[in-house]
């Protein structure tokens, strides 16, 4: 049995990813955004939050924590009366991996194509796939965890290091910059 998840970008110009449960595709997203999502991920500049439902009301903060290094390449989280990490396994690589509260190492494979990807535990198991096409407005892709024994704590982790991924592949928020003048 599995669990799949839809991350959606609801602002183009976010880091940010909504999940909500189910599949869906890209020409449901508008109607998916209206219901609240089951999960949202935000990435701050230094700071990371995953909470569980959606606005001011009745949100639950599970994790929170800080991007550490000039290219906040690893993390330090807080959440389910602990502490986990993840990092980004190369400087070369856009792939993650991440230690979760019980101390099980996870981490993210990238396919040859690079449109999915892998979460595999150290016996090199896969317990969860990242799917997207290609680059969309708003949908971003399916995750699909394969372990139900995955705990909630290391599943929310799992959505974290995947939207770092996807927004090192995609590049959701390029600098801008402005055109030199030579006079």
């Amino acid at each position: 049995m599995s669990t799949q998840f839809t991350l959606i970008k609801q602002q183009l110009a976010s880091d940010s990813a909504q999940v909500y449960l189910g599949p869906h595709n890209n020409r449901d997203w508008k109607v998916i955004a209206e219901a609240p999502p089951a999960y949202e991920v935000n990435l701050g500049d230094r700071q990371l939050q995953v909470r569980q439902g959606f606005g001011d009301q009745s949100t639950i903060v599970l994790l929170k924590g800080t991007f550490h290094g000039i290219t906040k390449s690893s993390a330090v989280i807080e959440g389910y009366n602990g502490q986990a990490s993840a990092k980004r396994r190369s400087k070369l690589k856009v792939v993650w991996s991440f230690v979760d509260f019980s101390s099980n190492e996870f981490s993210w494979h990238l396919s040859k194509w690079g449109f999915s990807w892998d979460l595999r535990d150290v016996n090199d198991r896969k317990v969860a796939e990242f799917a997207t096409k290609k680059k969309s407005n708003h949908l971003m892709g399916v995750m699909t965890v394969y372990d139900d024994s995955l705990p909630e704590s290391s599943l929310m982790l799992a959505l974290l290091t995947c939207t770092l991924i996807y927004n090192s592949m995609f590049a959701c928020n390029m600098p801008v910059v402005a055109p030199v003048v030579v006079t």
